[in-house]
C-alpha cells in the first residue's frame, strides 16, 4: 500500500470514510500549476475529480461497497457506464457484488471497427439494467447512457450517481421521465463544498481609496458621469461623490452607465449593479461606482482621446420588487434573476428592448443568458422601472427605458391627421388635381423620421412605396402616388374610387445602424412585427416593413434571407438598419386605428355573457364554412395569403369536428350538431386495420391522438349510434398503458409523454362514462400507475403540455372514482399555471410557441375551466372564483386572436377570414385547432359563468 492511502478502518462506515476521502483526494482546486475550466471555457475555482478515489483501492472499495448497497434496492442485476469515468467504480462493483452483477460499458460513439459495438460486454435484454455514474449534474452522460442502452434493447431501471449536484437538471429530468435515480452524497450537505457568498455590486466596486477630486453638485446625471469618466481616465482616480444631482433620481434598485458611438448607435461599454437591499442605494455613490466599473471593465478599452467623441445615459433602478412570473411586463419594467442554489449568479434584462417583443424571451434572457442559471436553479424573480438620463442634446434610441404609455406612437389621433392627409393624397392623385386640405406639420411625429410609407388595400395589397426625403407631408404624397402606381400586385386599385380603398400609414423612425454584421446576429436584433428591416449593399438595396413577418409567418431568419433575396444580395457584406416603426390603418369605412403586429389593436370589451354566445357562433361558423365535400374541415387557412391547405393531422381535424358539436349543442343549433356528426360518421366509416381501431383519413395523418381525439369525440356526442365504433378505439387506447404507469406507443419526444397520455386518459374516461361502464380492478390498476406517473412527472417538470390536457383528464377520471387524490391533482396544476398568467394580457406565458403569447392560452384554460367545475362540485367557493377569473382573463387575451371584420383590410377573402383565430398575435395563419380550442375554452366558461350543465 502506497503511503498516501487512508488505511481502511473497520471502526467507521464505509460511506463515512468515503466522505472523508473524497473531501480529501476527489476534490480538484484551481491554482498555478492546476488549471481548473468549466465547460465555456472560464476559470473554476474546484472541480470534483472522482479519478483522486476510483483508482486507488481503498477509494474504490469504499466506492463499491456503497453503490453495492444503493444497489441492493433494485431489480437489476445488470450495471452500466458512460464514457470512462465511471469505469473503475463499475469494474469494483462487479468485482465485489459477489457474481450478482455483471458490467456494460458504453462507448460516445460506436467503435467504427473491431467489434464495432456501442455498448460493451454481455449484453443479455432480458435482465434490466442500472446505470452508474461518478457524478449526477446535468444529467448529460446519463441520459446518453439510457437512450444508447434503449436502443439496444435493454430496459433501464434507473441510475446511482457517487456525487449528485443539485439543480442542475439531471436527476430532475431522469425522474420526470419515470427512471428511479439515486445518489451517495450530495456535494453540498455531504462533502461541505463552500458555496459563494454574495456581496453587494457596490461594495466589489467600491475603490481602496478614493481621490481628491470631487463631482460638483447639481449636475445633470449624464453629465456628472462624463466627469467621473474624464477624472478617472486622466489620473486614476475615482472621484468622490456629489451630494446631489438635478434633477433627484431614484436609484433604490441599482445604476447601470452605458457608452455609445453617436452617428452608428453602437454601444461600446455598460455596466453597474443592482440594490437587492433598497437601503444599500447612495445614487451619487453609485452613479461614481458604476461609471468606473463600466470603464474597467470594457471590453475594448476607452482612451481619454475617444471619450470626447462618445454619448453617455445613466439609467436609475427603481426598488426591486419580487414577482411571480404573472407580473412580468415587459414593456414597463426591467427583471432581475437572483439564484438561490448559487447566490452569485444573478442576471437581469432591461424593458422594451431591441431583440425581445415579450415576456418570456426577456425573462429566457435574464434567467439563463446573463444569470446562466440552469432549468431547474430556483430562484428569486424581481422587477424594477427604468429611469434614463441622456446627456442634454444628446439623441438615444428609446430602448431600455420604461415605455411612456401615453407615446406618440400609441396616439391614435396622430394615426387619425396622418391616414386622413394620405386619403387626401390619394383622391388627388387619382384625380390628377392639386391635393386639397391642410399639409402635416413636420412636428406631429416628435421624433427623427427616417422614411413614410404608404400601403393602400382593395380585396388585398394593391401597392406600397416608401419615401425617404424632404419634409413629412412631402413624404406622404411622394409614397401614396407610388403606392397607387406600384404595380407589383397586379391591376387591383385600377378603377377603384379613393373612398373604397383601406390605407394604411407607417412611419419609420429612430433608426438603430446594424452595420455588416453576420445574418444571424441581424436576425436577433430584430423585433418581430414590429421593426422594419433594411439591407444595402452597393447600389441593391431592400426593405421590409414589420407587417410583413405577420403577414406570411416568417420567422426572423426567414425575414433577413427573404430580404437579401428581395435585394438580390446573394451573400456579404452588406449593411443593415432597423427602424421603429409606428402603423396605423385608415379603413375606408371606419376610424383610424393604431397597428400592433399588423392587426388593429382593439379596446377591452365588457366579455357580457351575450358576447360570448355571439363569439362561440362567430367561430362555430368559421369551422362550418371550412368544410369539404367530405365533410371535414380545411386544416389550415392563410388569410393574407389567401392559400388553404387540407392535409395535416387527423386529430386536429377531429378536435375541430368535436368543437363544433359542442357549439351546436351550446347554441341548440341542430345544423352545427348534424354537421358536426356528418363529420364523424366519415371518420367511423374510415376506421381500418385489423380491430377496425386505426383512423385511415384522405391526406391526413393519423397516430394514437387522432384516435383518442376521436373516441372522445364520439364518446361527448350524446349519440348512442356513434358509440359501437368506439369500443376498438378504447381498446387500443388501453394497449398504449405501459406496467410502469407510462402512456405511450413510443418513448421519444415530449408529445409522447405530455400531450398523448391525458388525451388517452380523458378519452377513456369520457368513453366509460358514456357507456356506464364499471371501472374492472385492470383499469383501476392502470389509472394508480398512471396517475402515480403522470403526477410524479409534472411537480419534477411541470411541462405545459401535460397542464392543459392532465387537468380535464383527471377531472374526468374523478368522476368516475370519486378518488380525492385526482381532484388534488387537477387542483395543483391549475393553480401552478395561475402564476404563469400574466395579469396585464391575460395569456399564459409558455414555450409552447416560439413568437410568445398564443392561442395554447385556449388550450390551457379549457383545463382552467375543468378545474372551475370540479373545485364548483366539490363545494370550493373561493378557488372556483379564482377559476372563473383565470377563463374571464383569458377571453380578454383570446378576443385579440379572433379576426373579425375590422381585421381584414389587408385580406383578399375577408368573408372566408372572419371567426378565424390566429395562432399567436405575431402570426396572421389560422389552423383549425385553433379555432376549435378557444372555441371550446370560450363555450365551456360559459356554461359555468351562467351555472348551465351540458346537455
Amino acid at each position: 500500500m502506497l503511503s498516501t492511502e487512508i488505511p481502511w478502518s473497520g471502526t467507521a462506515t464505509a460511506r463515512e470514510e468515503l466522505r472523508l476521502l473524497l473531501r480529501e483526494r476527489a476534490i480538484l482546486y484551481e491554482g498555478p500549476e492546476q488549471p481548473v475550466l468549466g465547460r465555456d471555457g472560464a476559470s473554476a475555482p474546484w472541480m470534483f475529480y472522482s479519478w483522486g478515489i476510483s483508482l486507488t483501492a481503498n477509494g474504490a472499495r469504499l466506492a463499491a461497497e456503497c453503490f453495492l448497497e444503493r444497489l441492493r434496492g433494485f431489480e437489476s442485476t445488470q450495471i452500466a457506464t458512460f464514457g470512462y469515468t465511471g469505469m473503475p467504480l463499475l469494474s469494483a462493483c462487479v468485482l465485489l457484488g459477489g457474481g450478482r452483477y455483471t458490467g456494460l460499458c458504453i462507448r460516445e460513439k460506436r467503435k467504427a471497427y473491431g467489434s464495432c459495438r456501442h455498448i460493451e460486454g454481455n449484453i443479455d435484454r432480458t435482465r434490466p439494467v442500472v446505470v452508474l455514474d461518478d457524478s449526477l449534474s446535468s444529467g448529460t452522460s446519463m441520459r446518453k447512457a439510457i437512450q444508447a442502452l434503449e436502443e439496444e434493447g435493454l430496459q433501464v431501471e434507473g441510475g446511482v450517481a457517487l456525487v449528485y449536484f443539485p439543480y442542475r437538471g439531471g436527476a430532475e429530468r431522469a425522474l420526470g421521465l419515470g427512471y428511479r435515480v439515486e445518489w451517495i452524497f450530495d456535494v453540498w450537505k455531504d462533502l461541505e463544498m463552500p458555496r459563494p457568498v454574495y456581496t453587494p455590486g457596490f461594495r466589489r466596486a467600491s475603490p481602496e481609496r478614493w481621490g481628491s477630486q470631487k463631482i460638483a453638485d447639481g449636475l445633470h446625471p449624464a453629465v456628472a458621469a462624463r466627469r467621473v469618466a474624464e477624472i478617472y481616465l486622466d489620473c486614476g482616480e475615482v472621484p468622490l461623490p456629489p451630494a446631489s444631482f438635478d434633477p433627484p433620481v431614484d436609484g433604490r434598485g441599482g445604476v447601470y452607465v452605458s457608452f455609445r458611438e453617436p452617428a452608428s448607435e453602437k454601444r461600446l461599454a455598460r455596466e453597474g449593479f443592482w440594490h437587492f437591499d433598497a437601503a444599500d442605494a447612495d445614487p451619487c455613490r453609485d452613479l461614481v461606482l458604476a461609471t468606473v466599473k463600466t470603464l474597467r471593465l470594457a471590453e475594448v478599452p476607452i482612451p481619454r482621446e475617444r471619450l470626447d467623441g462618445l454619448k453617455i445615459a445613466v439609467s436609475f433602478l427603481g426598488p426591486l420588487e419580487r414577482i411571480q412570473p404573472r407580473q412580468l411586463d415587459y414593456w414597463r419594467h426591467g427583471i432581475v434573476v437572483h439564484s438561490r442554489a448559487w447566490p452569485t449568479k444573478v442576471g437581469g434584462a432591461l424593458p422594451n428592448t431591441q431583440v425581445f417583443t415579450h415576456e418570456l424571451e426577456q425573462y429566457r434572457h435574464a434567467r439563463f443568458t446573463n444569470a446562466d442559471l440552469t432549468l431547474f436553479e430556483p430562484h428569486d424573480l424581481y422587477r424594477h422601472e427604468v429611469a434614463k438620463y441622456v446627456e442634454p442634446g444628446a439623441g438615444w434610441l428609446p430602448f431600455g427605458a420604461t415605455e411612456d404609455e401615453g407615446d406618440w406612437t400609441r396616439d391614435d389621433a396622430v394615426g387619425r391627421r396622418l391616414t386622413a392627409r394620405v386619403r387626401e393624397l390619394l383622391a388627388a392623385a387619382i384625380s390628377g388635381e392639386a391635393a386639397a386640405g391642410t399639409p402635416v406639420e413636420d412636428d406631429l411625429v416628435p421624433a427623427p423620421v427616417y422614411a413614410a410609407g404608404v400601403t393602400l388595400y382593395h380585396r388585398g395589397v394593391g401597392g406600397c412605396m416608401l419615401s425617404w426625403s424632404g419634409s413629412l407631408d412631402d413624404c406622404l404624397a411622394r409614397a401614396t402616388r407610388g403606392a397607387l402606381n406600384d404595380r407589383r400586385f397586379g391591376e387591383r386599385l385600377t378603377g377603384v374610387a379613393a373612398g373604397e380603398i383601406d390605407l394604411v400609414v407607417s412611419i419609420l423612425h429612430d433608426r438603430e445602424w446594424v452595420g455588416n454584421l453576420p445574418t444571424a446576429n441581424v436576425a436577433r436584433k430584430l423585433r418581430l412585427g414590429l421593426d422594419s428591416l433594411a439591407v444595402q449593399q452597393g447600389d441593391r438595396c431592400a426593405l421590409f416593413l414589420p407587417s410583413v413577418a405577420t403577414d406570411y409567418n416568417w420567422t426572423k431568419e426567414k425575414v433577413v434571407a427573404e430580404l437579401m433575396r428581395k435585394a438580390g444580395i446573394a451573400g456579404p457584406p452588406c449593411y443593415w438598419a432597423t427602424f421603429r416603426t409606428a402603423v396605423w390603418v385608415g379603413p375606408h369605412d371606419g376610424p383610424a386605428r393604431r397597428l400592433w403586429f399588423g392587426f388593429p389593436v382593439r379596446g377591452e370589451r365588457s366579455r357580457n355573457a351575450e358576447e360570448i354566445r355571439a363569439d362561440v357562433a362567430l367561430l362555430a361558423d368559421y369551422l362550418l364554412r371550412s368544410r369539404g365535400p367530405d365533410g371535414l374541415p380545411e386544416y389550415e387557412y392563410l388569410p393574407i395569403e389567401g392559400r388553404r391547405t387540407r392535409e395535416g393531422t387527423a386529430a386536429r381535424v377531429v378536435h375541430a369536428l368535436a368543437a363544433l358539436d359542442e357549439a351546436g349543442r351550446f347554441l341548440k343549433d341542430a345544423d352545427l350538431s348534424s354537421a358536426a356528426r356528418e363529420g364523424l360518421r366519415f371518420c367511423a366509416a374510415h376506421l381500418g386495420g385489423p380491430a377496425g381501431d386505426t383512423l385511415e383519413l384522405p391526406g391526413l395523418g393519423s397516430g394514437p391522438m387522432a384516435t383518442a381525439t376521436l373516441l372522445e369525440a364520439l364518446a361527448a356526442s350524446g349519440d348512442a349510434t356513434l358509440l359501437p365504433p368506439a369500443a376498438p378505439l378504447a381498446a387500443r387506447l388501453l394497449g398504449l398503458f405501459r406496467p410502469d404507469g407510462r402512456i405511450a406507443e413510443r418513448l421519444t419526444g415530449p408529445a409522447d409523454h405530455d400531450f398523448l397520455p391525458g388525451a388517452v386518459l380523458l378519452a377513456l374516461a369520457l368513453y366509460w362514462e358514456a357507456t356506464s361502464e364499471p371501472l374492472t380492478g385492470e383499469h383501476s390498476e392502470r389509472l394508480d400507475r398512471a396517475f402515480a406517473w403522470y403526477r410524479r412527472r409534472f411537480r419534477m417538470l411541470q411541462p405545459w403540455g401535460m397542464v392543459g390536457w392532465q387537468t380535464r383528464a383527471w377531472a374526468a377520471v374523478h368522476r368516475l372514482t370519486r378518488n380525492p387524490e385526482h381532484a388534488a391533482f387537477v387542483f395543483e396544476a391549475a393553480d401552478w399555471s395561475l402564476d404563469w398568467q400574466h395579469e396585464r394580457t391575460g395569456a399564459f406565458i409558455t414555450d409552447l410557441h416560439s413568437a410568445g403569447p398564443s392561442f395554447h392560452t385556449a388550450f390551457l384554460i379549457e383545463g382552467i375551466t375543468d378545474a372551475w367545475a370540479l373545485a364548483r362540485e366539490l363545494g370550493e367557493g373561493r378557488r372556483a372564483a379564482v377559476y372563473e377569473r383565470s377563463w374571464q382573463e383569458a377571453v380578454r387575451f383570446l378576443d385579440q386572436l379572433v379576426i373579425r371584420p375590422e381585421d381584414t383590410f389587408c385580406m383578399a377573402d375577408a368573408a372566408r377570414a372572419v371567426g378565424g383565430v390566429r395562432s399567436s398575435r405575431a402570426n396572421s395563419d389560422v389552423r383549425i385547432d385553433f379555432v376549435s380550442h378557444t372555441l371550446l375554452a370560450l363555450l365551456e366558461g360559459a356554461r359555468l359563468s351562467r351555472k348551465e350543465t351540458p346537455s
